[in-house]
């Protein structure tokens, strides 16, 4: 099954920008968070009744930056095809240049009831306008005078097993927006929303509540567990979908349980 590629249509971000911009308005610590995670969930509501029915949404053509060039992906516009930003701290591997480029793809699931070889990943630095800029409505591409998110990062730690006793630790890899290719196919933010509340370790393999690089999976595979995590995965959702289209999992899409992460904003423990 392909990556799915999915851009918003006018039509259905309007629909969504009123409900957006009365979350963006909100204050305070308890309900600034519930309303921001109520506006990630409606656009996944909304791109979810889109995938079950009606004419699929179309992408237009990518604009031109002089850092490259300005696409859609799931209704936000994000600069791509750029160069990384100048700061040191964002030096590190590329994904395609590391044995995590493509991962799922080479190593389907041999057979139900088998998850090796699995990967845990650690978040370990991001940009701060992934937590702190969460007002969707100014890069909503239907939204007058939108803009698009600064180029911004995550780095990672990922550790691959590919049986209980031998594993790779690959240090330092960096994705940022400007990684991101304009040719690439980007999972859907239904496929992403579905990940967040629907994936869970298998009992038999399951550390349950110790989140850990491996080889057990934590019991949610996905720790949102504060605001900051909420707005990282809400606003960072291009990176996560270029960074699961690039290792090839297709887990918010087949159900695939074996890619967890240990940490999102929160730092690791």
């Amino acid at each position: 099954m392909a990556i799915t590629k999915k851009i918003i249509g006018a039509g259905a971000i309007a629909s969504l920008a009123a409900a957006l911009g009365g979350c963006a308005n909100q204050s305070g610590g308890g309900g600034a968070s519930n309303a921001f995670k109520g506006a990630i969930d409606a656009i996944g509501a909304g791109l979810a009744a889109g995938m079950s029915g009606g004419a699929p949404a179309q992408q237009g053509a990518p604009t031109a930056t002089s850092s490259g060039k300005v696409v859609v992906i799931n209704g936000i516009l994000i600069a791509v095809d750029g160069e990384r930003p100048s700061d040191p701290r964002w030096a590190g591997k590329q994904i395609k240049d590391t044995p995590l480029f493509g991962f799922f793809n080479a190593h389907p699931i041999s057979r139900p009831g088998e998850y090796f070889p699995r990967i845990g990943i650690r978040i370990d630095d991001y940009s701060q306008s992934l937590v702190s800029d969460n007002v969707i409505t100014k890069h909503l591409n239907a939204s007058p005078g939108a803009t698009p998110r600064d180029n911004e990062c995550i780095k990672f730690t990922a550790m691959v097993w590919m049986s209980e006793k031998q594993s790779q630790r690959i240090d330092n890899v960096v994705l940022c927006s400007s990684d991101i290719s304009s040719k690439d196919g980007y999972m859907s933010q239904g496929a992403l929303k579905n990940y967040r509340n629907n994936a869970y370790a298998p009992v038999s393999i399951s550390s349950m509540q110790l989140r850990t690089l491996g080889p057990r999976e934590p019991q949610k595979l996905l720790p949102d567990f504060t605001p900051a995590d909420v707005a990282l995965y809400g606003s960072g959702q291009h990176l996560f979908s270029s960074l699961f289209s690039q290792l090839g999992f297709q887990g918010p899409v087949d159900g695939d349980q074996r890619l967890w992460f240990v940490n999102l904003a929160s730092a690791a423990k």
